[in-house]
């Protein structure tokens, strides 16, 4: 009869966890369809294949901010590109937004992007747990991070961590960036394709 691991076991075998430099991160080549990962806290994580929904609510809130900063040259846009926030965690937030003045002599063909951005979005996934998302979300707060935006299309509404605070946002509201007055995203026109009643 096999016996039951001691309580002690789960721990033992975290602490046998293979840690990954960020060299190693990098020489990862990914594949088109293949599998997605990240750096979290040296340790290489598998992202969650993107649906369609996902990738549609993405293009949308991109759009909207590309033609934002075509009338207002203050910043720039970017989606899915990775970006280190410490010397072991890089993430590959869904969009990202930076002022101009933080990417003055940035070199932006380098990957991982060396400095965290003014604002992130990420569409959370329904395989995703609440404590990835809040380890994540600490991530980005730790990294300096103004304002996050955490979007939940089968529930219909997105919750925004800005200044210590977290605002809750309904469908028919609006994501506003107080750093980006005038520009706001109305979660409705995000969501619109989302399947009711999933």
């Amino acid at each position: 009869m096999v016996s039951s691991p001691p309580s002690s076991y789960p721990s033992r075998m975290a602490a046998l966890r293979t840690l990954v430099t960020e060299a190693d991160y990098l020489a990862i080549e990914e594949v088109d369809g293949g599998p997605r990962y990240e750096l979290d806290e040296g340790e290489l994580v598998e992202m969650p294949n993107a649906s369609a929904i996902h990738n549609e609510i993405n293009a949308l809130a991109a759009m909207a901010c590309l033609l934002y900063f075509e009338r207002n040259p203050i910043g720039r846009v970017f989606t899915e590109t990775d970006v280190r926030l410490s010397t072991d965690t890089i993430r590959r937030p869904d969009l990202m937004i930076y002022l101009n003045e933080t990417i003055v002599g940035v070199d932006l063909l380098r990957v991982p992007l060396p400095v965290a951005p003014e604002f992130v979005m990420e569409i959370v996934s329904p395989s995703e747990s609440s404590r990835d998302v809040d380890r994540r979300l600490r991530q980005y707060e730790r990294a300096g991070v103004r304002m996050i935006v955490m979007v939940y299309p089968l529930d219909r509404y997105a919750a925004a961590y800005l200044d210590g605070r977290r605002i809750d946002i309904e469908e028919s509201e609006f994501i506003e960036i107080p750093f980006l007055p005038g520009l706001q995203l109305p979660l409705a026109k995000l969501l619109k394709n989302v399947p009711a009643g999933r």
